[in-house]
């Protein structure tokens, strides 16, 4: 046998059908227990969101904080290396003679060359060009010459080899592959 549930606005008093039960239910009771199911799911889901958004804004906080930190730690490491390069002679004396081996291919004149450099930097070239046996080319020292920098002068013809020349060089072989 199977049951009917038809729902009417109003409580009725009696109903009458062939071959099943008829159960009689209070439409206004229904509604109302509806309506609670409905706030308590409401007010559930509320808690849900306000719990979401706290969990969002710790994340938030977490985030920035890390951030901060990543960005301390990045300057501080910057900082170092910078200190270690600005206070390592042998970095500026390597990269003078490379400088001086760059800038003499760039002189084709077989006279005699002086190359300019630092005074920190002038014993390294000295010595190279004694061992590379160059007697066409000398040394001085010029403090207004960059520590690491060179400057190579062959009658009316230099070349100075920068730092800032090689960068640059470099940004422009950059822009021209690009």
């Amino acid at each position: 046998m199977s049951t009917i549930h038809i729902s009417f606005p109003k409580a009725l008093t009696s109903i009458t059908a062939a071959d099943c039960v008829v159960a009689v239910r209070d439409a206004v009771a229904d509604e109302a227990h509806a309506d609670q199911a409905s706030e308590s799911a409401n007010q559930q889901a509320l808690k849900t969101l306000g719990k979401i958004a706290q969990c969002l804004a710790d994340l938030e906080a977490a985030d920035t904080q890390l951030a901060k930190q990543v960005g301390e730690r990045i300057h501080q490491a910057a900082t170092q290396i910078a200190q270690t390069l600005l206070n390592d002679a042998t970095l500026f004396q390597d990269r003078s003679l490379k400088f001086v081996q760059i800038a003499l291919e760039q002189i084709d004149s077989p006279g005699a060359k002086v190359a300019y450099v630092h005074p920190s930097c002038l014993t390294t070239i000295e010595n190279w060009i004694v061992q590379a046996n160059i007697p066409s080319l000398s040394v001085a020292q010029d403090a207004s010459v960059l520590p690491g920098d060179c400057r190579i002068d062959c009658g009316d013809t230099g070349v100075a080899a920068t730092l800032d020349a090689f960068f640059e060089c470099l940004s422009q072989q950059t822009h021209t592959t690009s």
